[in-house]
């Protein structure tokens, strides 16, 4: 298999990350929190991608007014900051902290109850919060968990975010290459989550 390129500016952009990280998890959550809402007004407000978001919120939301789903965008953007933050202290995320989440979780039975009878698990989500946290709810309560996801373009950034997820006790495959491996979990009784607002492309 051929090992991707790293460029120079690969490089860069892993070092920002990894600088990031290391200054957010020393932060308290609460400013961790406001810094993460911070990066996401900036980002809307430097146009990361707000056309695709306007026209998409068009086709989901026609009856809304512009400034109903301009409400919409700023949330989602606050939200997409805080969640970018979250990955960044991912190392922080405590055992203890996971086990108060699998406490609001409903429909982990579900999950037992399919395994109990040898099946393999598929979950469905989206990009809806920090997702890797349901993720390590799934793992912690002795369900092995693969997540299908899209790689990175940067390959250190791509490393850095599944040892991360690795961590919470989330492995993950990449698309393409990486579905005869989430086949062969769900043969062996193991559980797969797919993130469906992905584009898989045309043959997907």
């Amino acid at each position: 298999m051929n090992q991707p390129t790293v460029r120079f500016q690969h490089r860069v952009e892993y070092a920002l990350v990894r600088l990031s990280a290391a200054l957010v998890t020393r932060l308290p959550d609460a400013v961790a929190r406001a810094l993460g809402r911070g990066f996401g007004a900036l980002a809307r407000r430097l146009g990361v991608r707000v056309a695709v978001a306007r026209a998409n919120l068009a086709r989901a939301f026609p009856d809304h007014s512009p400034g109903e789903r301009e409400a919409i965008l700023a949330r989602a953007y606050t939200q997409a900051g805080l969640e970018a933050i979250e990955v960044l202290r991912f190392p922080r995320v405590t055992e203890a902290q996971i086990d108060a989440i699998a406490r609001s979780v409903e429909g982990l039975e579900h999950i037992a109850a399919a395994r109990a009878l040898g099946r393999g698990v598929v979950l469905v989500t989206g990009h809806f919060g920090a997702y890797e946290l349901l993720g390590a709810v799934v793992a912690r309560q002795g369900h092995p968990l693969r997540f299908l996801v899209r790689s990175q373009s940067n390959p250190l950034v791509d490393a850095e975010l599944r040892g991360r997820r690795g961590g919470l006790g989330v492995e993950v495959a990449a698309h393409g290459s990486g579905v005869r491996g989430i086949l062969r979990e769900l043969r062996s009784g193991g559980c797969v989550a797919i993130l469906a607002d992905q584009d898989a492309g045309r043959d997907g």
